[in-house]
């Protein structure tokens, strides 16, 4: 019969813990692609856009943790004329100026491993987008993305090639 070192079971117990409690660092992975799917068929908004004026800014982590080193953290707001309505449950109609607001990221180390950041949009560049309405005390109606970094697809050859690791 083998015998556990005390140490160890403490440890073990204390992990155990940790993971219970959800106070264990969380583990981030690229989604499947059938998740992306189904989070645009979920979408209530389906609308092709034309970028009119976006703007990014750098935000910094709030919470200081080892597992937000390696990435960049970006505020995108936009400007947006509807070209094209797939899909809307809020009656968006085509001609509409809607605003868009999200966080996204860029991974500034190599070897990350994680979800696929949604795409920051360009000024002048047209996606066909999968986006919900929401509602801010500051800026009012709102529209984010809902499918991660498949919430976006560019429409145009100026941004039919471009992909979201490459740089300006």
């Amino acid at each position: 019969m083998t015998r556990t070192p005390l140490l160890s079971t403490a440890l073990l117990a204390f992990l155990g813990f940790l993971l219970q409690a959800g106070l264990a660092p969380a583990a981030q992975a690229e989604l499947p692609p059938s998740a992306y799917e189904s989070m645009r068929a979920a979408a209530a908004e389906v609308l092709e856009l034309e970028i009119a004026s976006a703007e990014r800014t750098e935000s910094t982590s709030e919470t200081g943790n080892e597992k937000d080193s390696g990435r960049r953290t970006l505020e995108i707001t936009a400007i947006a004329k509807v070209r094209k309505v797939k899909r809307s449950a809020k009656g968006v109609k085509s001609g509409a100026v809607i605003q868009l607001r999200y966080t996204t990221f860029e991974y500034t180390a190599s070897g990350w491993a994680g979800p696929s950041p949604v795409l920051q949009i360009v000024k002048g560049h047209r996606y066909r987008s999968w986006l919900q309405q929401t509602w801010d005390e500051e800026f009012g109606v709102l529209y984010v993305p809902v499918a991660g970094g498949w919430s976006f697809e560019t429409l145009d050859d100026k941004t039919a090639k471009r992909r979201w690791w490459w740089r300006k």
